[in-house]
């Protein structure tokens, strides 16, 4: 009892003040790191928010993209498909002025049988033109989104 009660209250210069000095010094110090830690985690969040932001719409560009280039294959396959007619529409046009000058057709027949192919043709190649044009506005908004 006489060791304890001594040095109470405490006495500047005494062990007990020192010890107690040292002590709130700690708890100051880890208190400092405390607030510190909470500074970051506190950035770190908002970082996040932002990836998880951008991670979204990332997302969304890709699906995007994905249709994009869906409906960009169907448009080639289309594509595609009318260069085939068009090249069978144009053997058929030669196999009938062929049959047309062994069967000898009066010029005027042969005429509005070669206009009313013409116009065959003429319609097929404004189809393709309007396709083609259209996978290029395709191609374009790929190109955009891509970048």
């Amino acid at each position: 009892s006489s060791g304890i009660n001594a040095e109470w209250p405490l006495r500047p210069g005494t062990k007990s003040n020192a010890w107690m000095q040292a002590k709130a010094e700690d708890i100051s110090s880890l208190q400092e790191k405390y607030r510190e830690a909470n500074r970051v985690a506190s950035a770190l969040r908002s970082e996040k928010r932002c990836l998880v932001e951008a991670t979204d719409l990332l997302q969304s560009t890709n699906a995007q993209l994905k249709a994009n280039l869906e409906a960009n294959k169907f448009e080639i396959e289309r594509y595609n498909q009318l260069q085939v007619k068009c090249t069978q529409q144009e053997g058929f046009i030669d196999q009938l002025e062929n049959r047309l000058a062994k069967h000898g057709m009066s010029k005027s027949d042969q005429d509005r049988e070669i206009a009313k192919q013409m116009g065959v043709i003429r319609d097929l190649h404004n189809r393709l033109q309007s396709h083609m044009d259209t996978m290029q506005d395709l191609n374009r908004q790929l190109s955009t989104l891509n970048q």
